[in-house]
């Protein structure tokens, strides 16, 4: 999405008060509720960058920008700031009017009641008493400012209980940080108060903790119950002690993850993915790219650095350079360091016509120069090696490598369709009464596939930006600390094995381009053994699902580990390069093995938590990704499971 372009030109899914209409405000970013609020832009700027601008100057302190403040920002007049700021005065005194009477069932209703906090600046220790129906007497504060238990007496809190006849109490305060996980001062509060509640015959229901993060109850964690109701049967008001003794037990480590849902508008269902420039070459499990258009639209700005950590065939780093961001790209195979390259190299299409007349006219006169490709004669027929020999030759005769690498990209897209292998992405032999009928013609699927991709690459030629490089490098160790403003990525969902096999993918067209002669598949995530446990990999959750899979298969259990332990050793060099408060979206989808599925989103919110606040997670469908859509956990002959249906989409934020 250009910034130029109007509401009504782009997408619409992109445009917020559709969004609004398909699916709930709560999937609204900040900036499309501003946008709504806000109606239109200015010439040249929409009102989604309009918004953005106002939420990239104030930030949190938004909530109190005066409409002086807010007619410095281009676009935003008297009457305009008027209307936000009276909005916002609104939303603040609502949220802030006497709730007595109110019907507590569970936590989102403490929530709801006090999620005021979320914008306060300075601690503030509230508590709510309520009478023996649940139902809410007063909401007091306490104090302002540090919370801890040094400061914080209990005769504070429970004197007020007697004033109102109070029969219950529960406890929150925010989180100013924007962490909802208790601290160990919270711990030591909550430890203090329960101790006292026999002798004080208030009853201690919950206690929650605010932030703009979301909210954490303790009771839900003790429990590990989310959405617990407040009663028992027969009307009898739970209490926080009776779960005390399992607090030591789940050290609060338990995230809740109540930012997930599914957003039917990221499917893209009417969208082909393999839509012009994107269609240069197939690749497996490529990025959706209206996905990493969105994902760099909403939280990078122009001339920002973007890094793909796991580029495949160069979406991101596509969709970064035509909105006008730097980026930086990584994959260990070579094919897609290629296919990348090509894809960022806008060529006339007169020079590529012209020497494709050179290439048809000069494999005729010449001698075919075959590769060392293993097993040649097992997966190409005798007169398939001669004829792409032969391509090979002509095309390694060009002088100008742009016009060489993209006539090899052809090339290798000729090879794969041309050689004995069923389409798919591993190596699959036809079988022998397949091979009598598949004679395909290795000079008209290069003609074919030649002129195809000449318009795909002259779609482009005024959309790329010269102005804003693109780097591939070989390791995040090239790359400086805190250089990173967005990484957009989406690593292998599992090991090669059973997942997607890269490596035997790009096979031929390594061996027969003799690009860098590298094992994909070993050097991938999972590509090396590691025998748990390991030390540095805090994810409680990951453990639970090994142990799970090695009563069934020591082996396998050994693999899924040590795919995450690799991907953690990645996840914190993206963390050394990207900076405070940048995002970082990943986008993965969760495998089955042993008939056991791994939650891998969870798992990274985990292994993240302590460098990254979660903003959400959007889950999607797949409805058309070039990946395997069953597989065989137990490798039982002819026994398949669905393996991922979905993909979600994990938005985090640098602390």
């Amino acid at each position: 999405m250009k910034r130029n372009l109007k509401i009504k030109d782009l997408p619409e899914f992109e445009r917020p008060r559709e969004k609004l209409e398909r699916t709930s405000i709560n999937y609204l970013s900040n900036s499309e509720l501003l946008s709504i609020l806000l109606g239109s832009g200015i010439k040249g700027t929409n009102v989604k960058q309009v918004s953005k601008n106002i939420l990239k100057k104030f930030g949190e302190k938004l909530l109190d920008a005066s409409v002086k403040e807010l007619t410095e920002i281009k676009g935003i007049g008297k009457i305009k700031a008027e209307q936000i700021v009276a909005s916002l005065e609104l939303a603040k005194r609502i949220i802030c009017e006497d709730k007595s009477k109110t019907k507590i069932i569970n936590s989102s209703d403490i929530f709801n009641i006090c999620k005021d906090l979320i914008t306060k600046r300075q601690e503030h220790l509230i508590v709510l008493y309520l009478d023996s129906l649940n139902q809410l007497i007063k909401r007091e504060t306490i104090s302002i400012g540090t919370v801890n238990s040094s400061i914080v007496h209990p005769r504070e809190i429970f004197a007020p209980a007697y004033l109102y006849n109070a029969t219950a109490i529960v406890i929150v305060h925010n989180h100013p940080d924007g962490d909802s996980n208790p601290s160990k001062e919270d711990q030591k509060i909550t430890e203090k108060l329960l101790k006292l509640e026999d002798i004080s015959g208030i009853k201690i229901i919950d206690h929650i903790i605010i932030s703009k993060e979301g909210y954490f109850s303790l009771l839900e964690n003790y429990t590990q119950n989310r959405k617990i109701d407040y009663f028992k049967s027969g009307y009898e008001q739970i209490t926080l002690s009776e779960y005390y003794p399992r607090f030591y037990e789940n050290e609060l480590s338990k995230e809740f993850l109540n930012k997930k849902y599914k957003d039917s508008s990221f499917d893209f269902r009417k969208i082909r993915q393999t839509k012009g420039i994107h269609g240069l070459h197939i690749y497996p499990a490529v990025m959706a790219y209206p996905i990493a258009d969105f994902l760099i639209e909403e939280y990078s700005n122009e001339n920002d650095i973007i890094l793909d950590p796991f580029m495949g065939a160069g979406t991101t780093l596509f969709e970064a350079n035509i909105k006008k961001r730097y980026s930086f790209g990584i994959d260990i195979n070579p094919l897609a360091e290629l296919i990348t390259k090509v894809k960022l190299t806008p060529i006339q299409k007169d020079l590529l016509k012209n020497t494709l007349d050179e290439i048809l006219i000069g494999m005729e006169k010449t001698e075919p120069d075959i590769s060392p490709v293993r097993n040649i004669n097992f997966w190409f027929k005798d007169d398939i090696i001669n004829e792409i020999g032969k391509l090979k030759k002509v095309i390694w005769e060009i002088g100008n490598s742009d016009i060489k690498n993209f006539y090899k990209i052809v090339l290798s897209e000729t090879i794969r369709t041309a050689s004995n292998c069923r389409n798919g992405f591993k190596l699959h032999r036809y079988s022998e009464k397949d091979l009598i009928k598949h004679n395909p013609n290795v000079k008209e699927l290069f003609i074919k596939k030649s002129l195809e991709n000449i318009d795909r690459l002259n779609s482009l030629k005024n959309k790329i930006s010269k102005e804003h490089w693109f780097k591939i490098v070989k390791d995040v160790s090239e790359i400086n600390d805190e250089e990173i403003d967005l990484i957009v990525t989406s690593p292998p969902y599992g090991d090669s094995k059973t997942t997607v096999a890269y490596g035997q993918f790009s096979r031929f067209a390594i061996e027969w381009l003799e690009l860098d002669n590298v094992n994909v598949d070993r050097e991938s995530l999972g590509g090396k053994i590691i025998n748990h446990p390991v030390y540095d990999i805090y994810s409680e959750l990951l453990f639970d699902i090994v142990d799970n899979i090695s009563k069934q298969d020591k082996k396998r259990s050994n693999e899924v580990f040590a795919f995450f332990y690799d991907l953690n050793k990645c996840l914190k060099e993206f963390t050394r390069v990207l900076k405070k408060s940048g995002f970082m979206c990943i986008v993965v989808g969760n495998r089955t093995v042993k008939e056991i599925q791994i939650p891998t989103d969870e798992i990274i919110i985990e292994l993240c938590k302590k460098d990254f606040f979660h903003h959400k997670t959007i889950v999607r469908e797949i409805p058309n990704k070039r990946m395997p859509r069953k597989n065989s956990p137990t490798n039982i002959i002819g026994k398949t499971v669905n393996t991922m249906l979905e993909e979600f989409i994990i938005i985090l934020e640098r602390r």
